[in-house]
């Protein structure tokens, strides 16, 4: 790896919270510009630093510091200009000359071992040495944490991330486990911390090292959806991870189970054939809390006014001006009978229409609705659907991002009669739980769903287990209404949910169809279609914006056909020009459309927000997004959350509508090509759908209605727990 050794002459910029600082310095070779995460340098320091040469297309060339420490001056005059340089609060030239006068070049070290002697300097008051000494010890203990790291093959990024994690105490808690960065800090996993702990020394078998493997394999199957692994496969998959012996493994398993760092379950479903399976304390604690409060709910009796058809029928067409189906009125008289209820099904059913009169009832009997959905957008759609207010599950709990806690639980529950959750099928188990947990015990809560589409992104599967439970009624919309019927979106949704052929423009005669199927193979191509049909052909033919309106979605992020380059490619020719803030494999532009791929609860951004660069800011590498509840400013650490968002993958695109949408399947994506995910991406366009891709990568997907199961109990635990279980503190 290069490497640049010189005298620090300027700092361009400094940011106090991400320490990303941008520095000129004097080196053999002339002043150089250096860019990473290398806290607050003084001016006068010497740096000595490890990274990479890049061509900034603005800024020019630039040294991006991956590791770097600093060279302390020897001499009396090297200290005097050191501590000139102002590099500490309450210490410019003239007190730097008492300091050396008195200490002589000594002085660093008396900083380091003996601060409180700065006393003996004339000019050095109680309050000033307190300034003095708290300004260079978070200084050095800043740089000793980032060194420290360097030394193990940390960058200053991850550095940066692992001291606002541990703060002071960061080379004390790596010393003695460092897998517990692959527990506790965001983007470092095992086999970093393993590295970490190989080089500084920890055997093979440590006893640390077994169970930090065993609790990978279980995060690792929890990332995959699952609540659980059996037994054989766990000790299976630790063992092959950290290269030892399954008995070995097995029996740290015994003793994190001893420690209640695991819990070990047995399914009984065949006596003769018990299966063992180990949960995450937590994973355990939540599906069994999530299954004790349902059933604790449906034991609460409901009282509620009989609605009769008659009766329904006439305030909703009275209020909508609309005629409701045989099927949304029988709904409606028994969803009034149910504590807790799922209205489910695919689309053109009427799952609107029946929430908005569901909640024209209620509020007609003086009951207190509250709309919530898994994430902004959704939440935002659901309240221009129903002229009612809607807000995401987090915000209605009050979570904190701070404390990573939620302010509305069992003991401060929600103040509403009755609780509808739209996009219910996005809801993973432990959201699930903290809402359920929260909603009064008299109240009524009504899931809102579609179970045919992808599962949630987080572990577990909360809507699909709660029917298949057989416990809470079920139901399940089936007409399509005939409005709806004559869309070719909603008729090949449905026949792709039923495993039948789409229904393409050749094979009707309506002039302007809603669904298009242009037959390509070749990835290359397929790039260059969709390229012109954002660019010209349907901006021209329909009008949409390519910017705003037309959505592009694609199975993977990786290869020709993936996010990653049609993000490039697209960018080029939709929003071309200089690239003036570079993140990683990323170039920031005004007028970008990025999407939020992380929840930030502090800057009230979800995942899967959309939005669009306003202001970009190259000196102090910031930006500015317009998101639909307003603009949000981002640090240059901060945009890791940001990726472009001209095509987003099918699984980001859940919970969100666009005006047209331009879909990719390839048999290269073979392994992703499943029912649920054309079904989902079909289902995303409002008024157009042009689907890019070969008859057999689409047959092969429709004909693959099998997806992964997720390894879960809480179907089960529903049918099996006793009502009188209420506790949720197991």
């Amino acid at each position: 790896m290069p490497e640049i050794q010189g005298k620090v002459q300027g700092i361009t910029f400094f940011n106090e919270r991400n320490m990303y600082t941008i520095a000129r310095v004097d080196t053999d070779n002339g002043l150089k510009t250096l860019v990473g995460a290398m806290g607050r340098l003084a001016v006068g320091e010497t740096i000595k630093a490890r990274g990479e040469w890049d061509v900034h297309p603005r800024f020019g060339e630039q040294f991006k510091v991956d590791a770097f420490e600093i060279l302390l001056p020897s001499t009396t005059e090297g200290v005097r200009n050191y501590l000139a340089s102002g590099m500490i609060r309450g210490v410019g030239p003239a007190m730097a000359d008492r300091i050396i006068d008195h200490f002589g070049e000594k002085a660093l070290e008396i900083l380091d071992e003996s601060p409180k002697r700065l006393s003996e300097v004339k000019g050095i008051g109680k309050k000033k040495l307190k300034g003095i000494i708290a300004d260079w010890q978070d200084k050095r203990t800043q740089r000793n944490v980032l060194m420290f790291l360097a030394s193990f093959g940390i960058g200053t990024a991850y550095g940066v991330r692992i001291f606002q994690t541990y703060g002071q105490e960061t080379g004390a808690i790596i010393k003695d486990n460092p897998y517990k960065l692959a527990e506790d800090v965001a983007g470092i996993g095992f086999s970093t911390a393993d590295g970490i702990a190989r080089k500084m020394g920890i055997p093979a078998d440590s006893p640390k090292r077994l169970e930090a493997g065993v609790l990978h394999a279980l995060s690792r199957a929890s990332n995959n959806g699952h609540f659980y692994l059996p037994r054989e496969e766990l000790i299976h998959e630790a063992a092959s991870l950290l290269d030892q012996n399954p008995s070995d493994v097995d029996n740290i398993l015994s003793g994190m189970w001893q420690t209640g760092k695991v819990i070990f379950d047995k399914i009984t479903d065949d006596p003769e054939n018990p299966l063992d399976i180990v949960y995450l304390t937590a994973y355990y604690a939540t599906e069994v809390g999530l299954a004790r409060r349902i059933q604790a709910f449906l034991t609460v009796p409901l009282n509620l006014k009989k609605i009769k058809a008659e009766e329904a029928l006439e305030r909703v067409h009275q209020r909508f001006a609309i005629r409701l189906s045989e099927e949304q009125l029988d709904v409606l008289e028994k969803i009034f009978g149910s504590r807790i209820s799922v209205i489910t099904g695919g689309p053109g059913t009427g799952k609107t229409t029946l929430v908005r009169s569901v909640q024209l009832l209620f509020s007609a009997m003086g009951k207190s609705v509250l709309q919530v959905a898994p994430t902004g957008r959704a939440a935002k759609r659901l309240a221009e659907v129903t002229s009612r207010d809607a807000s995401t599950i987090h915000r209605a709990l009050a979570y904190d991002f701070k404390t990573g806690k939620f302010f509305r639980n069992e003991e401060e529950p929600l103040d509403a009669d009755v609780i509808i959750v739209d996009e219910a099928s996005m809801v993973d188990a432990f959201l699930m739980y903290h809402l359920i947990k929260a909603i009064p015990m008299n109240a009524v809560l009504i899931l809102v769903g579609d179970v045919s589409q992808l599962p949630p992104v987080g572990p577990g599967n909360a809507l699909r287990d709660i029917i298949e439970s057989g416990q809470v009624p079920v139901f399940h919309l089936t007409k399509i209404f005939r409005q709806a019927a004559q869309s070719l979106i909603i008729r090949n949704a449905h026949r792709v949910n039923a495993g039948e052929d789409l229904v393409t423009v050749r094979d009707q005669s309506k002039e302007d169809p809603d669904f298009y199927f242009l037959s390509e193979n070749d990835q290359e191509r397929m790039v260059s279609l969709v390229l012109t049909m954002c660019r010209e052909r349907i901006p021209n033919r329909f009008g949409f914006d390519p910017m705003t309106q037309i959505q592009v979605l694609t199975p993977m992020h990786k290869g020709p056909a993936g996010t990653i380059n049609l993000n490039r490619q697209l960018q080029k020719i939709l929003n071309p020009g200089p690239d003036l803030i570079t993140r990683g494999e990323q170039c920031f532009r005004a007028g970008d459309k990025v999407m939020q791929i992380k929840n930030n609860y502090s800057k009230e951004v979800f995942n899967g927000d959309i939005g669009a660069i306003t202001n970009v800011s190259p000196s102090s590498k910031s930006v500015v997004v317009e998101f639909d509840a307003g603009p949000v400013p981002y640090t240059f650490s901060e945009m890791e959350e940001l990726v472009l968002a001209y095509a987003i993958s099918i699984h980001k695109s859940q919970g969100s509508e666009y005006p047209a949408v331009i879909m990719l399947l390839s048999t290269a994506h073979y392994a992703l090509l499943q029912r649920n995910l054309v079904y989902t991406g079909i289902t995303r366009a409002k008024r157009l759908m042009v689907l890019v891709g070969s008859q057999k990568a689409v047959s092969l997907a429709v004909g693959n209605d099998t997806p992964s199961r997720r390894a879960t109990r809480l179907a089960h635990r529903l049918r099996q727990t006793s009502p009188s279980l209420v506790d949720d503190d197991e």
